[in-house]
Parts: C-alpha cells; structure tokens; sequence
C-alpha cells in the first residue's frame, strides 16, 4: 500500500488528505467526507486482511458492536467500508495527545488530585462501555486520547479481542507481546469480564502517581526465561507493592483503592469503573460521580485547565518547577496505538535504530514509531476528532511543558571532495599487484580476514593501555546485580553544563535531542521534516553535534554536522547513493569516523567499510579493505585507536584499527555472542559494548586490550547501544523495558540504575 492514496477520494466521497501513520491491521489516513464536510481518520486493512473474507467479517462483526458505544468520552467507529480494492475502517479524528505522551511531558508522577481529574471522565467512558457489555480487554495510556480543549476520549475498543484469534496472529505474523497492563484472567485465557479493565485500569492509576508501573519483571522471586514470562509471573503470582514506597505523598485510602484494582480475583476488585472513581474521590474527600457523562474543559477549575501542560494537571508553580515556554506551533497530532505484540526477534545482518527492541529485526517486519506515546514497535496514528461534536471552545495548543523548540535550521550540502576521479583507477590498477604483496603479508600476521589475529604487537606498533583487572564484586541490587565490581577512573570534569543528545520520534518525525543527565531541559535540537535526524554524537568540546539522517522511511543516510542549538547545519558527505551512518569524532575535533557501503576504493564493493572524514581539506578516506561489515567507529580518547564491530565468521566481533588503517586486531573473545558498537571509558582503559544474548541484549565491558570481559548487570532487558559519562562513573545507554524503550543510567560506584526520563522511544544516547 503506498501512498498513491494521497489526493483520490474512494467510494465517491472520503477524501485521502493526510497520511498519519501504520500499525499492525493497517495503514492510518485523515480522510476529508465531502458529503458531511467532516474529518475522519481511516484505517486501511493490510491486504493480508483485506483479501481474507474471514478476517473482513469479524471486522465488520466487532465494527456493529463497536457501534453501540456512541458516548461523549469514547472515540466513535463509523462503518467498515469496502471500495474500490480497499477495505478500511472510519472513526472519529481527534487532535490532541495521548495520556502516554501527557504523562511523559509533565515529567513527573501526578497528584492523586490530578489522577483523580483523569479518572472522571476515563471511568464515564469505560462504565458506558460495560453497561453495553463491550470490554475494552487493551486499556492502556496510549489508548487514551486528550483532546485539545481538554475532552478525554478512550479508543480502540474491541479491538485486543480480533488478536484473540489464533488465525488473526498466524496471519499478521505476530506473537503476544508483553502483559504490562494484562489482568490475570487475560493472561490465563479464563473469562474476561468488566473486572478486567478494572485491573488494567489500576495498572493505569499506579503509573500515574507513582511513573512506575507495578509489575515490570524485577522482582527477584518473578519466574521465567524473558522479561514477558517474569511480567506474566508477577501479574499471576506476586503481590505489587504499595504505592508510598515510591511516592511517599500518597494517601494510604488511595493506595488502597488502587491496590483493590490489582487484586489477582476479578470478584475482589471494585464491582464497576464508576465504584472506582467514587472510591478514590471519597479517599481524597472529593464528590463523587452525579452522572456518566463527560467533564467538559469549561467546566474544570482554573487550576486545572492549563494548555501548556495538560487540561487536567495544576500548573507547575504549584508542584515542581518546571518550564512552560511555549511557542506558536502546531502541537504534535495525538496519536493512537493500533499496534498489537512486540515482536520476536529473528536475525538479520545490520543491527539499526530503527529496531530498538531488537536491533536486527526483518525489514518485513518492521512498522515506523510515527509520534510519541509509546515505545517499542507499537505504531501511532493520528488520533480521531468526534465529527459531530458542537462547537469548540477556541484553545491554545499545547506544547511539551519541559521541551524547548528551536526554529528549524537551514541545511548547507557540502560537495565531497572525495567524488570519484576516474583518471586515478590506472594508478590504482597499477598499485593493486603492490597492495596484493601487501595484503599477503598482513594476512600471514593476521589483522584482518578469517586468519587467526596475532597476539602479541611488533615492534612498531603502539601496545594498548596497561590495565588491571577490576575485583569482583557481587551487587546488591536484584534486577541489576553486576557480575563483577567496578572501579570507576579518577577523571575531574565540570558537571555543570553536561547535557546527553538522543534520537526520539516524539515530534513524529526522527529528531535529535538533549538533556541535562538528571531528566531536565529536554530540547528539540532538529526540525527538519524532511530528513529523519539519528545518531548523535558530540564534538570534543561539546559546541557541535555530528549525526547521520536520510530521507523518508529508510532512505541512505549523509553525515552531518551542526551547532549545539541545532542552527548550521551541513551535509558533510552528501552522497545520495550511499549510506553513511554512526559517526564519532576524533579527540582533536578535526576528524569524523563512520561507516558506509559507498563503493570501496580497491574492489568497488559494497560491503560496510570504517571512513575518515577530515575537515581540514573536507575529504574522505576508506581505512578498512576487506568484503566483510565493518560497522560502528568509536574513536578512543588519545586518538591513537579507532574500535568498530565486524561481521566474522558470521559473527560480530569487537575489532580496534589505528585511523591510518594499519595495526587492526581482535578484543572481543571468541566464545562471546555477537557484540556491537564499542564505546571507550574516557580514561582509554576500557570499553563498553552490547551483546547479544539470544533473547535479550546486555551491556558488556572489557580492558582495552580485549581482556577481563564481562556483562555490566545481569538485568535481563534490552540494553544497547551504551556511552560514558566524561568523568567515566557513569554510562548510559537504551534500555527496551517491557516494550517501553528509553534513556538510563548506570553508576559504576554503588551500582545503581535511574531513567534519565520517562520512556518514549528514545534511544542511541551519547554523554557530553
């Protein structure tokens, strides 16, 4: 399906205008209905289910069902319409955001008072869909939609109960993904009742005023070979814990209401959705439901209706600091999680961004995070708008509370002066019989190729830093207990102007990030929508940040380079037919290493080789030969040595190579699973890298010189891709957990793990 949808009108009178997204059952339009002269959102249906008459019927089926639930508080279905060649389903189209990404803007758990306005209208919508026997079976914060004037509308009813199906998955391809807000009864497939939205509705309530979520996998008696299984364990068989222990502030008669909503028997949690908005409300001393209709944005106190944070949150000066700039943008469309499961991880060759649960995950399978609310491989579409609604109070748009946004740079293209220069392939001919005497030499000493790699350095070659291996330890802390103590170097920085760049799509588009390392001061570095922005990495003196970008969904990437406030921007290789990607810069500031799979300098091939671009003459040089990946440059600290992971033997190994190409050789040990992207400690005496471990992967460190490896924690998520903190006592790094991926922090001294910020699919950190 592509997006030739774009300006036709289907069965006479829906107007394609905008393409806003894709998941797993389809591919999400805003459609413009001439006849009505109303915006609705359209979901076309995969052809896989499109074509299958049996799939079609129980959409349509659920869509009669769904037709019922016409309330002010839940997004409305229109019909299931069949037209020329597509299937595709009509729902209201609503701007606005997910309560996802309202809570991760905030940046901070809610007030049981600020929980309980959410509550009110949530708890109408979902006691209109009970009394109508539907269950909604996948509530869940990016199923919750806030409109701009403040409505809360609840979406995606029914449709958790098509991908019950056995058929349904075996069809799309898919396996159940992670429970995090699945009632035990749903996990066992033993009823479902209105008492499981109940549960799922305390699963909800709990991460709103604790940012937690009370089941994540940690627990140290939780069984099981993944973090599903051990989230599956803790729902069916662990009690979670109280709410005061993360936020002391609670009141006890709310952590009780909330904990009744967690109770493994659906016959002992609260009998109704209303029963639970009353209860909390009686908790906090507050009236309690007059009737199940919805809490209109006039209606709200003062207090509680603030644009610039959320319709329903106080305004920060009354909590927290925090920085309500705004500008005159359009806000982010809100947008609606019509994903299912996170898929299994199956194998390809190059680990990518864009796979942040696994990093070699098949291009077939693969969907594109469109906007912000959730993480993983969950899909966003704009959400829909009641086309019916009466007339809107006028509203300012929302913007990110603690995100500043920088006015769009304009973007120079560099012409590489590396371009190929055809009159030199006579002297590269003439070199090639010199180069093969060459190439037969390094061979026998064993650099490069399958040959064994030699242990011990000439006489000429620089040996590696001198290091002594670090005593082991055990940690203390369940979930992240270190195999092995740290000893973290002695390195003097000044912390006060510290910031960590990241790559999100929050804005709906692939942008680049800061933040200061205690979660504060978020700000959008890139704007261009054009170009999907990744990979950042900071110049040694931190006024620069180089990244890669390429257009559309996976097009070939550029290497760039920019301000620190995102203006001057330049396309430094500007190479359209290749793709250069990962870069990282030399200590001095004058040199960029990356890899690309332009054609090589000897043999023309395309396999991935490590360059060196150089801005004292703006050019290109290829520093790896061979018909092999030579992927993600990591320059050490006194420049001596660049670190890279290469495909061997059909598996990744850690490799470092001085930058004139010469003094190549193995770190990584033999018995040791595939390992990617190394990163050197800012003292030069290890380095950090990411393992695959089969099912999950785990940050690993080693010496320099390849020795004393071991896995950072024993914590069984998805840890990729990590940095050093400049004074070398901290990394941090991207963690998928329960499908929630994020930046984190790791401290080397008490071994200690913190979210920099909440999870909103932020990866490929980098620490300045």
């Amino acid at each position: 399906m592509s997006d030739e949808l774009l300006g036709q009108t289907i069965a006479s009178h829906y107007r394609f205008d905008a393409h806003m997204g894709e998941g797993t059952f389809a591919r999400v339009y805003r459609v413009h209905d001439t006849r009505r002269s109303v915006d609705l959102a359209a979901k076309v249906l995969r052809p896989e289910i499109a074509h299958d008459p049996h799939l079609v019927k129980r959409f349509r089926r659920e869509g009669e069902v769904l037709s019922r639930l016409q309330h002010p508080n839940i997004v409305r279905y229109y019909d299931l319409v069949e037209a020329d060649g597509l299937v595709f389903i009509l729902m209201d189209y609503v701007p606005g955001e997910t309560l996802q990404t309202t809570l991760y803007n905030l940046g901070r758990p809610l007030t049981p008072y600020e929980s309980l306005e959410f509550l009110k209208p949530l708890t109408a919508g979902l006691n209109f869909a009970h009394n109508e026997n539907v269950i909604h079976r996948d509530l869940k914060p990016a199923n919750i939609l806030l409109h701009r004037n403040g409505s809360l509308f609840v979406t995606d009813f029914g449709i958790a109960r098509l991908l019950d199906d056995p058929g349904m998955l075996s069809t799309l391809g898919l396996a159940m993904g992670t429970p995090i807000y699945m009632a035990p009864e749903q996990i066992l497939d033993d009823g479902i009742t209105p008492a499981t939205d109940i549960y799922s509705l305390g699963v909800i309530l709990y991460q709103m005023l604790t940012g937690l979520v009370p089941f994540g996998g940690q627990h140290p008696a939780a069984q099981g070979a993944t973090v599903s299984e051990k989230i599956t364990y803790e729902h069916l068989y662990i009690a979670p814990a109280p709410m005061r222990r993360h936020e002391a502030r609670i009141p006890d008669a709310v952590d009780e209401v909330v904990l009744q909503c967690l109770a493994k028997k659906p016959s002992s949690r609260p009998k109704s959705a209303r029963t639970v908005y009353e209860a909390m409300a009686e908790a906090l001393g507050a009236p309690p439901l007059e009737t199940d209709s919805i809490v209109s944005a006039s209606s709200l106190p003062q207090e509680i209706r603030l644009p610039e944070v959320s319709q329903f949150v106080k305004p920060p000066d009354m909590e927290e600091p925090h920085n309500t700039d705004t500008d005159d943008t359009e806000p982010v469309i809100a947008v609606l999680d019509i994903s299912q499961p996170i898929l299994e991880k199956t194998s390809l060759s190059l680990p990518s961004e864009k796979s942040t649960t696994h990093s070699h995950r098949p291009s077939n399978q693969e969907v594109t995070v469109i906007a912000t609310p959730k993480l993983g491989f969950d899909t966003y579409i704009a959400s829909p708008r009641p086309a019916n609604s009466p007339t809107l109070p006028s509203f300012t748009p929302p913007t990110t509370p603690n995100t500043q946004f920088t006015t769009p740079a304009p973007i120079e293209n560099r012409t590489p002066k590396n371009s190929p220069n055809y009159w030199m392939w006579g002297v590269v001919t003439g070199a090639l019989i010199l180069f093969s005497c060459a190439a037969l030499a390094i061979y026998i000493m064993g650099p490069f190729g399958d040959g064994d790699v030699v242990e011990e350095n000439t006489e000429t070659e620089e040996a590696f830093p001198s290091v002594t291996p670090m005593p082991i330890t055990p940690g203390t802390d369940a979930p992240n207990t270190p195999n092995s103590g740290i000893v973290p170097p002695t390195i003097s920085v000044d912390k006060s102007d510290q910031k960590i760049a990241f790559a999100s799509r929050r804005s709906g588009n692939l942008d680049i990030y800061t933040i200061n390392p205690d979660g504060s001061g978020v700000q959008q570095i890139t704007q261009n929508a054009d170009l999907q922005e990744t990979g950042p990495a900071w110049s040694p003196d931190g006024t620069k940040i180089a990244f890669y970008a390429y257009e559309g969904a996976s097009g070939n990437g550029d290497i760039y380079v920019m301000d620190a406030d995102g203006s001057d921007i330049i396309n430094l290789t500007n190479s359209p037919a290749d793709d250069d990607r990962y870069v990282t810069w030399s200590p001095d500031g004058t040199r960029l290493a990356f890899h690309s799979n332009r054609p090589g300098e000897v043999d023309g091939s395309r396999d991935f080789e490590i360059y060196i671009y150089s801005f004292t003459d703006e050019k290109t040089t290829q520093i790896t030969f061979n018909d092999t990946f030579d992927l993600g440059p990591d320059w050490s600290p006194d420049g001596s040595f660049i670190a890279f992971h290469r495909l061997e033997r059909n598996k990744y190994r850690i490799y470092a190579i001085r930058p004139d190409g010469t003094g190549g050789r193995l770190l990584s040990p033999d018995d040791l699973n595939d390992a990617y992207f190394p990163t050197w400690s800012p003292d030069g005496h290890s380095i950090a890298f990411h393992v695959d471990e089969g099912s999950f992967f785990q940050i690993y460190l080693m010496d320099a010189d390849g020795s004393n490896v071991r896995p950072l924690m024993e914590a069984i998520f998805d840890d990729q891709f990590p940095d050093w903190s400049p004074d070398g006592l901290e990394i941090v790094f991207q963690r998928d957990q329960q499908g929630l991926v994020g930046v984190y922090v790791f401290r080397l001294d008490d071994l200690s793990v913190r979210s920099v910020m909440n999870s909103l699919g932020d990866f490929l950190p980098d620490w300045h």
